[in-house]
């Protein structure tokens, strides 16, 4: 069984910021397991403050990041897998076979089964939002193409 931190602040619930030095209140910093008193050394204000900053230094990292982490944990691959899966699709998208992923969209969308969770490939934005529209359903998309054979 796991003990709690022991608390090394003031009896008064107070802190000492190691960025500001500013003495402050227990709730402004984050929880952090680690630490002896199970508290971030740094303020929640200094803590924002110095990731805006890095963010603004370095932001081609920030953003690949951010991509890497969005597809993990939405659709559990990494970026190399996203890769390999555009390499494989000739940089094109699996229906359509457009080059161009959307208007204004950067990436080609990762198609997935919503109830298996199954990569099944990428989409350009039309596509994926298409399939979104006729609820991924055989039955809706073979009474859509009847209908469109119909009117021609």
């Amino acid at each position: 069984m796991r003990r709690p931190p022991r608390r090394w602040y003031a009896k008064d619930g107070r802190k000492r910021c190691s960025r500001c030095e500013g003495e402050k209140s227990v709730d402004e910093f984050q929880r952090r397991q680690v630490s002896k008193d199970g508290l971030s050394p740094v303020c929640k204000t200094c803590a924002s403050l110095y990731k805006k900053e890095q963010r603004k230094r370095h932001p081609k990292k920030f953003a690949l990041r951010h991509r890497n982490d969005h597809l993990k944990r939405t659709f559990g691959i990494t970026q190399d897998v996203y890769e390999e899966l555009l390499e494989s699709q000739s940089g094109r998208c699996a229906i359509c076979g457009s080059s161009n992923p959307g208007k204004h969209v950067r990436h080609f969308d990762v198609d997935h089964g919503h109830t298996t969770g199954v990569v099944r490939g990428l989409l350009c934005n039309n596509c994926n939002r298409g399939l979104g529209h006729f609820q991924e359903s055989e039955i809706v998309l073979i009474a859509a193409l009847a209908y469109i054979r119909r009117i021609k």
